[in-house]
C-alpha cells in the first residue's frame, strides 16, 4: 500500500514507519521534525517531507504529489512528550490549534482527494476514572484538560466525517507506550521520551537517599505498559481491518490485566540490580486501575499484547546499559549528588544476542547475583 505517516519522525511514528517499510509498504513521512532533526534512521526507500498540518498549502502540495491508500496520524501534541510543547502544555489554545485544527486540515485534504482510510493514535486518558478492573470501549469518556478534550473532539470529527463523507477510521486508545526497538538508530528516542518506566527506575535507584522522589508513584493501581512494537502492530492490523470494514471504529490496546507498582519495582530490581526492598509496601484500597480490555482488538484485529514487562524493561536496559543514565539524569527533575549509575555492566549483567528484536534472550548474572524466580523472565529462555 501507499501509506502516509503524519508524525512519522516521532517516538511511535518512527517505529511505525520502520514496521511499514519492512513490510513492503511505500511510506511517506510528513513531519515538522521539531522533536529531532535526525533522519538517518529511516529506510532509504522512505520519502521524507517536512511540513506542518497547520499549513494547508503544504498539505495540498503533499496530496497533489503523492497518492495514498491510508493515513496514520501520530502528529498530535500530547502532554507527556519531552519536547517544547510540554513546557506550554497548560496553553489550551496551543493544544487545540495543533491537535484539532491540524487534524481538521488533514481530514479536509483527505476528503478532497478521496483518501478513505485513517488510523488515529488516540489516548485512553479520556476514560472516566473507575475502579472497574478492565475498561472496554463503551466506558464513559470525559476530559479533564485541553489535551484530553482535543482527543475527544478528534474522535467525534472522525465519526462525523464517516457519516457525512464515508471516511473510515480506527481510533486506537492506549495508556503507555514504552521500550525501544533493537534497532540502535531508534535508541535515542528513550532520551527524548517522557518514559514513566525510566522515571521510576531513576527514582528507585536513589530512594535510599530521598524517598520524596517516589511520591508521585505511591497509591497507584495497575496500569497497562505496552511495548511500542505491540502498539505499532495493533495500528498495522487496524489498517488492514479498514480495508474490508468501513466505519468509524474504536479499539482499546490493553494487556488485559496490567502491572502493579510492585510488579514494576520487582522487574526493575532484577533487571537493573536495585539493591533495596520494595518501597511500595502499603496497599491503598482506593487505588484506581488504568487497565484496558483488549478483547475487541483480539476479536476483530487478531491482536493482543505479546511483549512482557520484563522484555519491555530489558529493551530499555539494552540502551541504558550502553550509555548510562547520566545524561537523562542531569536533565531530569530527579536530582541527587549521590545518584549512582544504575547499570554496572561489568559486575551485574551481560546481555546476550536475542532471537527476538524486542527482547533479551539470555542474561548471565555474575558475582553470585542470582535472579529470583519469575514466570515472565522464564518465558525469555
Amino acid at each position: 500500500m501507499d501509506v502516509l505517516v503524519c508524525g512519522g519522525a516521532g517516538y511511535i511514528g518512527s517505529h511505525m514507519t520502520k514496521m511499514l517499510s519492512e513490510a513492503g509498504h511505500r511510506v511517506v513521512v510528513f513531519d515538522n521534525f521539531s522533536l529531532s532533526n535526525r533522519k538517518d534512521y529511516f529506510n532509504p526507500r522512505v520519502k521524507l517531507v517536512t511540513g506542518n498540518l497547520l499549513n494547508e498549502k503544504e498539505l495540498y502540495l503533499l496530496f497533489s504529489r503523492y497518492h495514498f491508500d491510508v493515513v496514520f496520524h501520530f502528529a498530535n501534541y500530547s502532554t507527556n512528550n519531552r519536547n517544547p510543547v510540554s513546557r506550554v502544555k497548560e496553553d489550551s489554545a496551543y493544544i487545540y490549534k495543533n491537535n484539532v485544527v491540524g487534524t481538521l486540515n488533514l481530514l479536509t485534504q483527505m476528503r478532497q482527494v478521496h483518501v478513505k482510510n485513517i488510523v488515529y493514535a488516540s489516548s485512553a486518558d479520556i476514560y472516566q476514572q473507575s475502579c472497574q478492573s478492565l475498561i472496554n470501549e463503551s466506558f464513559p469518556i470525559v476530559a479533564s484538560n485541553a489535551f484530553e478534550m482535543s482527543v475527544i473532539t478528534i474522535e467525534r470529527m472522525l465519526i462525523d466525517f464517516n457519516q457525512s463523507y464515508g471516511l473510515n477510521s480506527a481510533s486506537m486508545r492506549f495508556f503507555h507506550a514504552e521500550g525501544v526497538s533493537a534497532d540502535e538508530k531508534l535508541h535515542y528516542w528513550l532520551e527524548l521520551k517522557n518514559s514513566e518506566l525510566v522515571d521510576l527506575i531513576q527514582a528507585l535507584n536513589i530512594t535510599v537517599y530521598n524517598k520524596d522522589h517516589l511520591s508521585e508513584f505511591y497509591g497507584r493501581g495497575k496500569a497497562d505498559y505496552l511495548h511500542v512494537h505491540d502498539v505499532c502492530q495493533a495500528h498495522l492490523r487496524a489498517m488492514e481491518y479498514l480495508h474490508d470494514s468501513p466505519g468509524a471504529h474504536v479499539f482499546n490496546l490493553g494487556s488485559n490485566g496490567g502491572y502493579s507498582i510492585h510488579d514494576i519495582f520487582d522487574t526493575a530490581r532484577r533487571i537493573f540490580h536495585i539493591e533495596q526492598e520494595d518501597p511500595f509496601q502499603v496497599e491503598n484500597n482506593d487505588q484506581t486501575d488504568k487497565t484496558l480490555s483488549g478483547e475487541k482488538c483480539k476479536k476483530h484485529l487478531g491482536w493482543q499484547a505479546k511483549v512482557s514487562l520484563v522484555e519491555t524493561m530489558s529493551s530499555i536496559y539494552q540502551l541504558i546499559g550502553k550509555q548510562g543514565l547520566d545524561k537523562m539524569q542531569s536533565e531530569s527533575s530527579v536530582q541527587s549528588k549521590d545518584f549512582r549509575t544504575i547499570v554496572r555492566t561489568k559486575d551485574v549483567v551481560q546481555i546476550g544476542k536475542s532471537s527476538s528484536p524486542y527482547a533479551v534472550k539470555s542474561a548471565t548474572w555474575q558475582k553470585n547475583k542470582s535472579l529470583p524466580e519469575s514466570s515472565d523472565y522464564n518465558k525469555l529462555h
